[in-house]
């Protein structure tokens, strides 16, 4: 008997031991980053090392007053998910907010038996809501990293990202997406370190984004705004319209073996942009500036600037479908990626009515938007300036 309780004795020691190990090992593991920031809300990104019941808690700068933000689903708090994307609203404009992470792993989860280890902490980070009158923007935006995160670390350092109030990855970012984390080590961990804890991260879908075996997943680690890759957002007095160009292959391309829809899907996309050109939100901004990773264009400018060879057949359907669109909506300046080869096609009314710069995989660009107008910087990783430009408001 005195065996028996021994045994038992130890056992319950191991557990306990083990328990705490398990326990020494929980954290956040990546992030916290931010996105989708306007003047009332925001969402707080993050993930932890294994399932839990997590949050953010949220206070104004200078005051005690904490509130306690869940990501929930359908009624529901994801109290078993490793990932969170944390939408907070009813925010005031304008104001300095300060937030953490707090998180508890989930130890075992039964209908009728729920149970969680002990709650970690992340420190106190700090942001800003964005002003509905504010006269200026400033943001910084780069293409195709094909998960090099230490490029991108070069890339950023050669700008001011104390200026940058959003960083903007147009497209081919997390490349030919195969495997679950991967999206951190492309992007986030780096931005979250150097930017997105305290301004906003928006990734916008290029054609490397729609492949690979855990594509479907983006939306893990990547707030789809109202619910879609493609949005309209407002930034003071400047409207961003960020696009998804979808694939630079047909749907029925041989490689794709049938898995794609994405003709379809742009040819809905393009029916809500007729809208979205109409909208207020557009129309009263005093600059637009469209981010699309797949440049369109017409056979003319692609001649004119020997871009022939280099575009695709995606550019080719956009600048079919949607380039009337494009040349009515009074854009001030379109910024696309995808051909690795930088270029600047400046507008040529009544073909391209429009300044596009389309930025390589070796640069990263500052958009400066004020008053006056628009300045344009871009940079590579060397350090030389492929194109310093002004365009007058």
């Amino acid at each position: 008997m005195k065996q028996t309780i021994f045994a038992l004795f130890m056992l319950l020691a191991a557990v306990n031991v083990a328990a705490q190990g398990y326990q020494a090992l929980f954290e956040v593991e990546h992030g916290p980053y931010l996105q989708a920031l306007t003047t009332n809300s925001v969402v707080v990104s993050f993930a932890t090392s294994d399932r839990a019941l997590s949050a953010v808690e949220l206070r104004e700068k200078g005051s005690q007053e904490v509130s306690t933000h869940y990501m929930t689903k359908d009624g529901l708090r994801m109290a078993y998910s490793k990932h969170n994307n944390v939408e907070i609203k009813d925010l005031r404009p304008a104001t300095n907010y300060e937030y953490r992470i707090i998180a508890k792993p989930t130890l075992k989860y039964r209908p009728y038996d729920i149970r969680f280890g002990d709650e970690v902490q992340t420190e106190w980070y700090d942001f800003r809501t964005f002003a509905p009158d504010a006269e200026t923007f400033t943001f910084v935006a780069t293409t195709d990293i094909h998960d090099n995160a230490r490029k991108c670390e070069d890339l950023l350092a050669m700008h001011d990202m104390e200026q940058a109030e959003a960083l903007f990855m147009v497209g081919d970012i997390v490349c030919d997406i195969s495997r679950e984390g991967q999206a951190y080590e492309s992007i986030i961990d780096v931005a979250s370190r150097l930017f997105a804890r305290n301004k906003p991260l928006y990734l916008i879908r290029g054609n490397h984004e729609v492949r690979g075996s855990h594509c479907r997943d983006l939306d893990l680690y990547f707030h789809k705004i109202d619910g879609r890759y493609y949005s309209l957002q407002r930034f003071g007095s400047t409207a961003v319209l960020m696009l998804d160009s979808g694939e630079d292959k047909a749907d029925a391309s041989a490689v794709f073996n049938g898995v794609k829809e994405l003709e379809q899907y742009v040819d809905q996309e393009i029916e809500w942009l007729r809208e979205a050109v109409r909208s207020k939100a557009w129309r009263k901004a005093a600059h637009r500036i469209v981010l699309i990773h797949i440049p369109p264009t017409s056979a003319p400018m692609r001649r004119v600037q020997q871009l022939e060879e280099i575009l695709c057949w995606g550019s080719d359907s956009w600048g079919e479908k949607a380039l009337d669109i494009f040349n009515n909506a009074d854009i001030d300046l379109m910024i696309s990626g995808h051909t690795h080869q930088f270029n600047f096609i400046p507008a040529v009314k009544g073909e391209q009515n429009y300044p596009l710069v389309i930025n390589d995989h070796r640069s990263a660009m500052t958009v400066k938007v004020d008053g006056d107008g628009i300045d344009v910087k871009v940079i590579n990783i060397d350090g030389e300036v492929l194109l310093e430009e002004h365009f007058q408001q």
